[in-house]
């Protein structure tokens, strides 16, 4: 979370700059593929936000505020952008995503983790510019979910989690006016350039486990995030997968635990990260003592299937709110 020296005392300047932000991003998609897209832009002033959505500290809530604003404003019926029609979960929505799903397959999923490190006090402006542009990417054909998270060690720390149809999708992304004002508008709020990596899915087997579910869900709450990174001796990739897989299907039937994925990097299939993702602390801390884990741990060590030792990360949501949209549709996978 954010510590105190990082929160905002003005909430009136606070505000202005959102809004510099969100004018900037909402410009760019009225421009964007050279169509004369309507959309109204409503400013939600900080003072006005529910004190329910208050999280761990006053920057974190003003965060979310504003992306929850933000995203209510796109939701709206009234002079919605087109390309931010997918954003909502309509009869329509969920018509597109049975189509998805039937004509998608996982194994030509393509999972990208882009890790940000902003300067000390830009925090809140670069989760509030990363939510927009995930708003937008949403709708772009081919992009299947676009999470953003902050960590829970280092505020200044955040990571993109974006997962498309095929490998070619994120090349064209990228070269459309939003993303490209994205990267304008945060490239000085950078301590240096951002690094990824690009990985393959290997679980969940379903595409509907990917799709978001519900961005108009009214359940808005803060989720746990574990990035656990594991690298594993040559020529034993296939028993490590067997083993995690076994893992991940026990813990996802527990009460809390929203998600277990395993991705294996491309550049170097020896390297796993294992992305799992849970309602509560507590959710979090029964499954580190759970026997599925325990005994995951445990093969780990007697068949000496590690390279190196294991590597966690923990990360807090700033896009999606909706718990709806961590969940997997079927626990089945």
């Amino acid at each position: 979370m954010v510590p105190s020296r990082s929160r905002v005392s003005n909430r009136t300047r606070f505000a202005a700059t959102a809004v510099v932000v969100e004018l900037a991003m909402c410009l760019a998609c009225i421009c964007m593929r050279g169509k004369a897209l309507r959309t109204t832009i409503r400013i939600h002033s900080p003072s006005t936000i529910s004190s329910s959505r208050l999280r761990h500290t006053r920057s974190k809530y003003d965060t979310m505020s504003r992306v929850v604003g933000l995203r209510r404003k796109f939701s709206s019926r009234q002079t919605v952008p087109s390309q931010m029609i997918g954003c909502r979960a309509t009869e329509e929505g969920v018509e597109n995503q049975d189509a998805v799903e039937k004509g998608l397959d996982v194994s030509d999923f393509l999972a990208v983790h882009e890790f940000f490190t902003v300067k000390e006090g830009e925090e809140e402006n670069f989760a509030q510019a990363a939510a927009i542009n995930a708003i937008n990417s949403l709708d772009f054909p081919g992009v299947i979910r676009f999470d953003v998270l902050q960590s829970e060690a280092n505020p200044g720390q955040f990571v993109v989690v974006k997962v498309f149809q095929d490998w070619n999708i994120p090349k064209d992304l990228e070269e459309t006016e939003f993303y490209t004002t994205f990267q304008e508008i945060s490239a000085n709020m950078l301590l240096k350039p951002s690094e990824t990596l690009r990985m393959r899915v290997v679980f969940p087997f379903k595409p509907k486990n990917w799709v978001y579910q519900n961005l108009d869900d009214d359940i808005e709450q803060e989720v746990y995030c574990q990035h656990t990174t594991v690298r594993i001796r040559e020529g034993r990739e296939t028993q490590f997968i067997m083993m995690t897989l076994a893992n991940a299907r026990g813990s996802i039937v527990e009460d809390g635990v929203a998600r277990f994925d395993i991705l294996q990097f491309i550049d170097d299939p020896q390297q796993f990260m294992l992305v799992k993702v849970f309602e509560s602390p507590e959710a979090e801390d029964d499954f580190s003592v759970s026997s599925e884990q325990r005994r995951w741990i445990r093969i780990c060590e007697e068949t000496e299937l590690l390279a190196s030792p294991i590597g966690t990360a923990k990360f807090s949501n700033i896009f999606p709110l909706e718990v709806g949209n961590w969940k997997y549709v079927s626990q089945l996978a």
